[in-house]
């Protein structure tokens, strides 16, 4: 039981977050790119991790193969279809567990996105599909916290979705770290790419309302890194996993801070005392490598401590 509410909150987000960088990064290609295949292409793929796969069964990544492989590509597990799938399949096996809306309410969203074809995803741009994905995602979540009593299983949905959210953080920043260097950092096209990355967070107007001067790439990365008030930062997203994880281990009468709250609070108190300056800014794409590493290790723990330790599918992996 534990293991499915866990996934059912891990797939859900994923799903939202591939919808919203397909939709943000989609527009900025077409808006910016006259050849049907080209590079920046690649830019999507690698926000989402997936370009090993991709690569491995599409000839080269243009509009409409980008756009299928992301929303409607069943064999691409990280699909948006592909993870409400799972998602479901997953609640299937705990019916018994869950109210009966978040069933339905799963159920539903796995009709609307499963009846897409991509001739009308392509035809009609992806903005339609991707904002049902996040309207699906959004009223399922609420729906859940309405209607689940909040036991271990309505926590370990928390763990899978906050845990998700952040990897998906770091990803998103890490796919911009190339634009940090100083001949590039202040550049035109790459203030609209770091405007893309807030909006790929649903961060834009939160990070716009407390801070009024232009977007500095160190503004995002400190914004979307330790903003303990956002609730998609990496900061605020551990600290919703560490205290999933201690909630579960009281409802269950297990004493103490288990391995894998205590991952998940080491890494939230790394958070709280890093500070943006030169240096991290200057290793970012390796600090963000490690942020990701640390999230697979808070998932290895959660493995082995609640499912007989099976250790949790990876992105990319």
């Amino acid at each position: 039981m534990a293991e499915a509410c866990f996934w059912v909150g891990r797939y859900i987000e994923r799903a939202e977050d591939v919808a919203r960088i397909l939709d943000v990064n989609y527009h900025g290609v077409i808006e910016n790119t006259a050849p049907d295949a080209d590079p920046t292409w690649w830019s999507i793929l690698a926000t989402t991790g997936d370009v090993s796969e991709f690569d491995r069964r599409y000839p080269h990544p243009t509009q409409r193969s980008v756009t299928e492989f992301l929303a409607l590509d069943r064999e691409n597990r990280n699909s948006v279809v592909s993870c409400v799938t799972a998602a479901r399949e997953n609640a299937r096996r705990i019916r018994d567990r869950i109210s009966s809306e978040t069933w339905e309410e799963l159920n539903r969203f796995y009709h609307l996105v499963t009846r897409e074809t991509i001739e009308r995803v392509v035809r009609d741009g992806p903005y339609a599909f991707c904002r049902t994905v996040k309207n699906g995602s959004h009223l399922l979540a609420g729906v859940i916290d309405n209607t689940m009593p909040h036991d271990e299983g309505w926590h370990f949905v928390r763990a899978g979705r906050f845990l998700e959210r952040a990897g998906m953080t770091a990803r998103i920043l890490d796919s911009q770290a190339a634009l940090l260097t100083p001949a590039v950092s202040a550049d035109h096209a790459a203030i609209h790419r770091w405007i893309a990355v807030l909006k790929s967070a649903s961060a834009y107007e939160a990070h716009r309302k407390g801070h009024r001067g232009s977007i500095a790439p160190e503004g995002v990365v400190t914004f979307l890194l330790l903003a303990p008030e956002f609730p998609r930062s990496a900061l605020a997203s551990i600290t919703e996993v560490e205290s999933a994880l201690l909630a579960v281990r009281g409802l269950l009468g297990l004493p103490g801070a288990g391995r894998a709250s205590h991952e998940a609070g080491a890494l939230a108190a790394r958070l709280r005392y890093t500070q943006v300056d030169t240096s991290l800014m200057g290793g970012l794409h390796q600090f963000l490598d490690e942020l990701e590493l640390a999230c697979n290790h808070v998932g290895d723990a959660i493995a082995g401590e609640f499912f007989w330790g099976r250790t949790p599918l990876r992105r990319g992996a």
